[in-house]
């Protein structure tokens, strides 16, 4: 018997509540304590002095330019490699398909083992250095650019890919089996090349996985902690990491620096979201 919407929505209450109460619990609390309510120290007044600083500060600010990078340049390429890998997957014959769900592996590596592997990886002194060296690439392992620790966040961001294209092909590939197969073909035999059959057919038909897929990630990115605290450069840093500093290697004094920067994180990602759906030419409503 088909459900209302809703009926839906009343079975789904016992989930959201409990977690929609902490969240908005938790979100509360933190403005507050950014305008300096809830404050440990005695006599602390209700003002905008954090949210200035914050805005005047170039250093934060351009820690809000650095996460934003980071997020949206990761989920960016975690889903072109992502999409891309899934739909070789899916050409494959049966017992090679199955073979090749070894891609899910970096789903259930912890995020210390994808900084770890990182770090063997793209490090100057791992794996790819030391390929370059024997292939003469480079004359030296020394000289292999420093793709971790160059100021760029590289490292953070090539991180987040090994972790996401997993995620974004296994996405994928739930939507590629509910492709009718018999449209490639029919592409196929009237002349359409490989190219304009994923162009025109498999894109179109995975868009509404990848948008949503895409913002999951850049979202995750830009309020991850694991990664930038331990492969992340001292400066720019990503947003989680600077909050985390001020909060509990300073005084008491600036814990509402740290609640704004907090305040501003959240603020970012819900203003991400229908911005997503704007861009990418999908409506945020469903009728």
């Amino acid at each position: 018997m088909p459900y209302s919407r809703r009926s839906s929505l009343l079975r789904l209450l016992p989930l959201v509540l409990p977690v929609g109460g902490l969240f908005l619990a938790g979100a509360m609390a933190t403005f507050a304590q950014s305008f300096g309510a809830l404050s440990p120290l005695p006599g602390a007044k209700i003002s905008w002095d954090a949210w200035k600083t914050l805005f005047s500060n170039n250093w934060i600010l351009s820690s809000v330019l650095f996460s934003l990078a980071i997020a949206l340049s990761s989920a960016t390429l975690s889903v072109i490699l992502g999409t891309i890998l899934a739909w070789r997957i899916h050409q494959l014959p049966g017992p090679w398909r199955s073979i090749a769900m070894t891609y899910k592996i970096p789903l259930i590596l912890p995020h210390l083992t994808v900084a770890y592997l990182t770090v063997l990886l793209f490090g100057q002194s791992g794996v790819l250095s030391s390929w370059a060296a024997k292939l003469g690439w480079i004359q030296e392992i020394p000289d292999f650019p420093n793709l971790l620790y160059g100021g760029y966040g590289i490292g953070v961001a090539l991180a987040y890919v090994m972790k996401e294209t997993s995620f974004v092909a296994l996405m994928a590939s739930g939507m590629l089996l509910k492709l009718d197969d018999r449209f490639v073909l029919s592409a196929r035999m009237l002349g359409a090349s490989r190219f304009a059959v994923f162009r025109d057919i498999v894109l179109p038909h995975l868009r509404p996985v990848l948008v949503s897929s895409f913002l999951i990630l850049t979202l995750y990115a830009l309020g991850g902690f694991e990664i930038p605290w331990l492969i992340g450069e001292s400066r720019p840093q990503m947003l989680s990491i600077t909050a985390y500093d001020i909060y509990f290697r300073h005084d008491l004094s600036r814990r509402p620096e740290a609640a704004a920067l907090l305040g501003l994180l959240m603020i970012l990602s819900t203003l991400l979201i229908p911005l997503t759906f704007v861009l990418l030419g999908k409506k945020t409503s469903h009728e």
